[in-house]
């Protein structure tokens, strides 16, 4: 997939362009899901222009959070697929704080193990994008025509720096667990600041070099992590489950494509 990335990338940015125009809008038009989470006009104009952008450019299944209803029966045969989230942080996105992403994630079978290969990660409300090659992980700014200004174009990787550890942190989701781990850090590293940040961004974040951790010590799906951790991978960090909550034992990389769609606890580092 790595020979079609501009063609990717010009979906995920007409999908960034369509949710702006909505975003900017005097009104958003907001249903619930069977979930309860909340289903905004927005996601479901970023879904049709990604799932009919991608099926034009491949013939690999799409497996997206508006159209996730698809019997693992079927999802386990697959050798590649295509792994979307049309916003990611749809409360950012309700309470235009600007911290929601567009994310579309390409997966492969790997000695058995699905591994996010090619991931794209795109604000189109803070005009920046993220995303990853067969060699090194990108970060650039994009113009109010939604088009990526190529002199902005940078390398990132994470960093080894730790004085402050810096520490990224969910704005809409915290819980016990994150806290007391946050308080261990604390008594680690002498100086530490904490970042707060929305959606899939907090590891982009780590990816960048702007932080050097997050752990996400609460619920989460595939679809929601999968593109940024494709980005991570090729910026020297990567995506640990935490099994048991044993976050000491946090060293064995997030699965994919699993019956069950929902992420355990992870760490980025």
């Amino acid at each position: 997939m790595y020979q079609k990335i501009d063609e990717i990338l010009s979906i995920v940015l007409e999908a960034g362009k369509a949710i702006m125009h909505i975003y900017q809008s005097d009104s958003i038009q907001i249903n619930e899901k069977k979930d309860s989470s909340p289903l905004t006009d927005a996601d479901l104009a970023s879904n049709q222009i990604i799932t009919h952008g991608l099926s034009k450019i491949s013939e690999y299944p799409i497996l997206s959070e508006e159209g996730k209803d698809i019997p693992f029966e079927i999802r386990k045969t697959w050798e590649q697929f295509w792994l979307v989230d049309p916003i990611d942080g749809t409360k950012e996105f309700i309470n235009r704080n600007g911290e929601f992403t567009v994310n579309v994630a390409f997966l492969e079978r790997i000695n058995s193990e699905y591994i996010p290969t090619l991931g794209i990660v795109f604000a189109p409300a803070l005009n920046k994008i993220y995303w990853n090659d067969e060699k090194h992980a990108y970060c650039a700014k994009t113009d109010d025509q939604f088009k990526i200004l190529q002199e902005s174009i940078e390398i990132i990787q994470a960093t080894t720096a730790v004085d402050p550890f810096k520490i990224v942190g969910s704005r809409s989701h915290s819980g016990p667990e994150t806290e007391t781990y946050i308080t261990e850090l604390k008594n680690i590293y002498k100086n530490v600041e904490f970042i707060s940040m929305g959606s899939s961004l907090k590891l982009c974040l780590v990816a960048e070099g702007v932080a050097n951790i997050y752990p996400r010590l609460g619920p989460t799906m595939e679809w929601d992590i999968a593109a940024a951790h494709a980005v991570c991978l090729k910026a020297n960090c990567n995506v640990y489950s935490v099994i048991n909550s044993d976050i000491s034992n946090a060293n064995s990389t997030m699965k994919y494509n699993k019956e069950n769609l929902l992420n355990s606890h992870f760490i980025v580092k």
